[in-house]
């Protein structure tokens, strides 16, 4: 490779590099009849908007700044009753759990207690949070990998529902529990490969190497843990719906094969969330119409 340098005394007599003329930022709409990842959407039909639910756009703004996200609680309580149907339709026993960490905004969280949602949680903070918008112990879903001592020693004693996901954790609670002279309801975060999504293998229990089956041998042993649940989730965003029914087949073949080997009865599956929604951000290049499972 070869290498040419300047000599200093040169560079000294080049000259100046002229400066490009500043452009002012903008925003520019996405060239329509063209690929891209926000899909094929029709921009020019949905004309001009100055109102959001008969609010002035530009009050909010002289109101609040900008830039200014605003929150439907019309759509959003739609959306979750749309969701919850779903379920309840082909289901006796449905519970809905709002993952906190998706949008832990006090006002959000509070429409969809009032829906009847959980609060389903992954921090010492997050649970902090939902007691103090009024959501009972026993109401919480305390999940996630690294939960603090003081905060487990809270769920324990307000009936939380406390999933699993290592073997420390597993020891700490069980710790925690026989300290405070009373039995924690826990479940296990479980991850496997269903066949047609990418395999989380970062949090959680595996099946396949025999962990998960080995956790629950652990529990068992452990007088102040009691075996509640299982839990996993596969992703966000997952468009093939082989993968849910894979996954849930999954979860029942192993439910079922703890409950006869070691005749005890589980509460609940918990499928996880991050279901596909009809929006446009995901980097898909069709309408969500088009490719978004009902």
């Amino acid at each position: 490779m070869n290498l040419s340098v300047t000599p200093t005394s040169a560079v000294s007599e080049l000259a100046p590099t002229p400066k490009k003329a500043w452009v002012a930022p903008g925003i520019k709409p996405i060239t329509m009849g063209s690929l891209n990842k926000f899909g094929n959407r029709n921009h020019e039909a949905l004309g001009y908007v100055d109102q959001i639910e008969g609010h002035a756009i530009n009050a909010l703004f002289e109101r609040y700044g900008s830039p200014l996200f605003v929150t439907s609680e019309t759509r959003l309580r739609q959306n979750q009753q749309r969701l919850l149907q779903a379920f309840e339709s082909r289901y006796p026993k449905v519970v809905h759990g709002w993952s906190y960490k998706t949008n832990y905004t006090s006002a959000l969280c509070q429409i969809l207690h009032e829906e009847g949602s959980w609060a389903e949680v992954v921090s010492a903070f997050e649970y902090e949070k939902a007691r103090h918008l009024g959501v009972p112990g026993n109401r919480i879903i305390y999940n996630g990998p690294h939960k603090t001592p003081a905060s487990l020693k809270q769920a324990i004693a307000e009936g939380a529902r406390i999933h699993l996901d290592n073997f420390q954790e597993l020891e700490r609670v069980a710790e925690l529990a026989q300290a405070a002279g009373s039995v924690a309801c826990v479940a296990l975060r479980l991850n496997f490969d269903t066949g047609f999504s990418d395999p989380w293998s970062r949090f959680g229990f595996n099946l396949e190497t025999g962990e998960a089956l080995e956790a629950v041998h652990q529990i068992l042993a452990h007088p102040s843990l009691k075996l509640v649940g299982l839990h996993n989730h596969i992703g966000t965003f997952v468009l093939d719906t082989r993968a849910y029914q894979a996954q849930v087949r999954i979860l029942c073949e192993f439910m079922e094969r703890i409950e006869r080997e070691f005749d005890l009865a589980l509460e609940y599956l918990d499928i996880g969330g991050g279901f596909a929604s009809q929006n446009a951000l995901q980097g898909i290049y069709l309408p969500p119409e088009q490719v978004v499972p009902s």
